[in-house]
This record gives C-alpha cells, sequence and structure tokens, in this order.
C-alpha cells in the first residue's frame, strides 16, 4: 500500500513537471477569479451602505417638514430600495377624526418623489376605515421591503 502512494506522488510530479505552465495559468485564472469575486462584493456593499446613508438624511429632511406642517408621526424608518431604486420612507401619521377618536394612518413613501406609494386608515379600536385592500397592499410591499 505505501508503496502505491509513492507511485503516485512520483506520477503527480512527473505530471506537474510537463504541465507546469497549464496548471500556472488555470492557478492563476483562479487567484484573479476570487480576488474579482471579493472586490465586487465589496464594492456593493459600499454603494449599499452610501444609498442607505443619503437615504437617511433625505428621509429626516422630508420628516422635520412634515412635522413642522402640523402632523403628528412616530419614529420614523428608511431603508433605500435597491429594486425600486429609491428611498422609502415607513411612518405613522396620528389624526384626530370627527368624533374626537385618534385615526393612525401608516404609510409608506418615496422620498425622492415625495410621493405616497402605499397607506391605509385605522382608528383606535383597530378598525380599518379604509378600503381592506390598501390594508393588504401596505402589508405586502412592507413585507417585501422592510424585512
Amino acid at each position: 500500500m505505501w508503496w502505491a502512494f509513492c507511485v503516485l506522488i512520483l506520477n503527480m510530479k512527473k505530471t506537474i513537471r510537463k504541465n507546469w505552465f497549464k496548471i500556472s495559468v488555470i492557478i492563476l485564472i483562479g487567484i484573479i477569479f476570487v480576488y474579482l469575486l471579493l472586490f465586487i462584493s465589496r464594492q456593493d456593499k459600499k454603494e449599499n451602505l452610501s444609498n442607505n446613508i443619503e437615504c437617511q438624511q433625505e428621509g429626516l429632511k422630508m420628516h422635520e417638514k412634515d412635522i413642522l406642517k402640523g402632523y403628528k408621526y412616530q419614529v420614523p424608518e428608511f431603508i433605500f430600495s435597491k429594486e425600486l431604486e429609491t428611498c422609502l420612507y415607513k411612518n405613522v401619521s396620528i389624526s384626530q377624526g370627527a368624533e374626537g377618536e385618534r385615526n393612525w394612518s401608516p404609510f409608506i413613501k418615496d422620498v425622492y418623489k415625495n410621493k405616497i406609494l402605499v397607506a391605509y386608515t385605522h382608528d383606535e379600536n383597530n378598525t380599518n376605515i379604509t378600503a381592506p385592500s390598501f390594508y393588504e397592499a401596505y402589508n405586502n410591499f412592507e413585507k417585501k421591503y422592510f424585512k
């Protein structure tokens, strides 16, 4: 058994000596591939971080403007959506209803376009005031982009 192992090693040395250039090229291609894979991944992470920081800054500006208009809100959430290529702003607007009850209006807004994408309204008893489809659309959108 030991002898067979030695013969295998000697045959590998001969193969390596004959094909050293091909083996070197394959190893070099592998190293370049791994480097590019890691470099692209790092660049992607830097870009995501940069987009999220910009999104946070722009979103806070929008949130401050809304507060100055007299609206009451909960704590905002911001996230850059690579898929939609925009900054999303999630919050809940709180207002007084016609009979003095409080109404909550969760919404998700596109910060760059200043446009509400999905929203619905419910009252203190958690009774949905808007159409059920708005509630479903909001929940589906929230699950997809605010994981």
